[in-house]
């Protein structure tokens, strides 16, 4: 029975060591996708306010950086995200330019911001009507 000891320890000892790894692995992936999410969405609003800013004062948009970003976006963000940002999309390009579409356009930018929320924090006790009063769209 004593012989048997040390081989024992020795895969109990690599099992731990193997399972660790690979939690450790699993981890990091999931940090590194938090990273890559968060980077997206800031960058993605960043570019889409600029090239509104721009619009506003007729000047020409850079829309490769709104949509690269929007591409990164797609990429790493969960399927709820790229659902609301796909209505946000069909939103502004159906009601951009009618009136009307503004308490549209942003209750699908708050639910849109909310889900981005949730998913770079984890978990939120904030409602949409939360978001609304310090949402973005509403300031100067």
């Amino acid at each position: 029975m004593l012989s048997y000891l040390p081989i024992a320890t020795a895969v109990v000892t690599g099992l731990f060591i193997l399972v660790g790894y690979f939690v450790q692995k699993y981890l990091d992936r999931l940090n590194n996708l938090a990273d890559k999410r968060r980077e997206a969405y800031t960058m993605y609003f960043k570019s889409m306010f600029a090239n509104m800013d721009k619009r506003s004062r007729g000047e020409p948009a850079d829309r490769a950086a709104e949509v690269y970003w929007r591409s990164r976006v797609v990429l790493y963000a969960s399927d709820e995200v790229v659902r609301l940002l796909g209505e946000l999309q069909d939103c502004l390009r159906s009601n951009g330019s009618s009136e009307g579409g503004g308490d549209e356009i942003l209750m699908k930018f708050d639910a849109l911001l909310l889900a981005m929320r949730k998913e770079t924090v984890g978990q939120t006790r904030l409602s949409v009507n939360d978001i609304r009063h310090c949402s973005p769209i509403l300031s100067d």
